[in-house]
């Protein structure tokens, strides 16, 4: 590689880029093109330098611009940088190389940091950041949904406590599905793909889901049967917990925290895979769905506030269906190894 970097440029260090865009020989490629903008010559491809479009250039924060400067011989040799094209709603890069240096590598290494750069400028999140607030008002809407329609007989006679939700009653599978179909629709919309963007929200969602749980416990809800303390001393239980677990008149299984436990060894072992296996789409996806599947599937059969749908737990009927999507989901993938 290279011993290139990329430096900003100050307000007052335009001379560069003006130098290269107005260089018919480093311009040649830009020769010939059928466009509107001032400025730019047909016959050499030559850009008028616009001092004004230069300061816009420098603050605005969906625009990067930085010269490639070899370290070696301390010589600029060109320029990198990346915009928002608000029409087709992606990010374009580009990079321009001096015509004597150019075909000697340049190119790609300046390619290379500028994707650092990018990445590290948050350019791509911003899709991740508009995605969010859908997912999580969905999901909260979802997790309401999800509540009432398993608990219908409290809300039968009492349509407007169905929108207090102030009072309680969400549901985490609910939060899932409502966020799922959110991501799905909006995915779409964007011509994004869909698994490509769960896998990237499924770390943030167990990690979320491991921290969340601990609200159960502030709350005293989402215990489990009863035990004895003894019980939960010979299972090393924190003495604060079982403490807090002393709720009428009984200890119980702190269901909250064999949850977060699950969930946090789950983020681990997903943070693992991803590394591993980086360039599998849906791999992480399938394994939260299997890991927390089962996970859910056991602890759930130690809730005393479970949902029913006639004589099932409906959260272990739904952590069936999303083991069973996730070993789908890997036979799958397998089977399209195969093909490659």
């Amino acid at each position: 590689m290279k011993n290139i970097k990329l430096v900003i440029p100050k307000k007052n260090e335009y001379f560069y880029k003006e130098k290269l865009e107005s260089d018919a020989k480093t311009m040649s490629y830009n020769a010939g093109y059928e466009v509107t903008y001032s400025g730019y010559d047909y016959k050499t491809g030559c850009i008028e330098f616009n001092k004004e479009n230069w300061f816009k250039i420098l603050i605005d924060d969906k625009r990067y611009f930085a010269y490639i400067k070899d370290c070696d011989i301390n010589e600029y040799i060109g320029y990198v940088n990346y915009h928002y094209n608000e029409i087709d709603d992606i990010y374009e890069c580009g990079i321009l190389i001096e015509s004597k240096y150019r075909s000697k590598g340049y190119a790609k290494d300046a390619l290379r940091l500028l994707v650092r750069e990018a990445n590290k400028n948050g350019i791509g999140r911003s899709f991740i950041s508009d995605l969010s607030f859908y997912v999580i008002l969905f999901g909260i809407i979802g997790a309401r949904i999800y509540y009432v329609v398993f608990n219908y007989s409290e809300y039968r006679n009492n349509f407007l406590d169905i929108f207090k939700i102030w009072n309680g009653g969400i549901a985490i599978y609910g939060a899932i599905i409502g966020g799922g179909i959110a991501t799905y629709v909006y995915c779409s919309k964007k011509n994004k793909s869909f698994i490509k963007t769960i896998d990237t929200l499924v770390p943030s969602l167990i990690i979320a889901q491991a921290i969340g749980r601990w609200g159960n416990f502030f709350n005293h809800e989402a215990y489990g049967r009863i035990v004895s303390r003894e019980f939960l001393e010979r299972i090393h239980i924190p003495n604060f917990i079982i403490e807090e677990m002393y709720i009428n008149g009984f200890y119980h299984h702190p269901t909250f925290l064999y949850e977060s436990i699950w969930c946090l060894l789950g983020f681990i072992l997903i943070l693992f895979i991803r590394k591993l296996l980086k360039r599998k789409d849906g791999v992480v996806t399938y394994t939260y769905c299997i890991w927390y599947g089962i996970g859910r599937f056991f602890i759930e059969g130690l809730r005393m506030d479970s949902l029913y749908l006639f004589n099932f737990r409906v959260s272990q009927l739904v952590s069936i269906v999303l083991v069973v999507l996730g070993i789908i989901g890997f036979v799958r993938r397998v089977q399209y190894e195969k093909t490659l």
